[in-house]
């Protein structure tokens, strides 16, 4: 008998494993994919750009890094099921900016078409980041006592 399976005074074995998570959906290990390799290209292509930007342009520049990394960020928390409306939101920003430059840039629609594919994947599997959220949320529950540490039984 392990130390983490003996049960303690209360008759309650200490640590317990839970019943595991849900398994990740394929479609959302995608989605993630496509939100990473997706703010890649838009960093490279970004900081490739440097050399031809325009004086005034300083601004769209940093806008265009802080939305390339927060893809690239925002698609590691979507792999452990985590900020999905962060992510809805944010595909589908980037993904009408870059349709609006799909006319100048065949890897602009591609990109656009991917992040519009990356919205539909996240609604689709919606419930499986509630599921992870539930589990999350009754975790997070159970490691909390019912009354402060310092409260002492009423004295007679």
């Amino acid at each position: 008998m392990t130390r983490h399976t003996r049960p303690d005074e209360s008759g309650l074995a200490l640590d317990e494993p839970g019943p595991p998570p849900p398994p990740r959906p394929v479609t959302v290990e995608l989605a993630a994919a496509l939100l990473i390799v997706g703010g890649v290209i838009n960093l490279i292509g970004g900081i490739s750009s440097i050399p031809g930007l325009p004086p005034g342009t300083v601004p769209l520049f940093a806008v265009t890094v802080a939305l390339a990394m927060g893809s690239i960020v925002v698609g590691l928390l979507v792999r452990l099921g985590r900020v999905w409306l962060v992510a809805v939101n944010l595909a589908a920003v980037l993904g009408f900016l870059d349709l609006l430059a799909a006319g100048a840039s065949p890897l602009s629609l591609m990109l656009g078409l991917s992040d519009i594919l990356v919205v539909v994947i996240l609604f689709r599997n919606k419930p499986w980041f509630d599921a992870l959220q539930l589990r999350r949320t009754s975790a997070d529950a159970e490691d909390q006592p019912l009354t402060p540490p310092t409260a002492r039984p009423p004295t007679r």
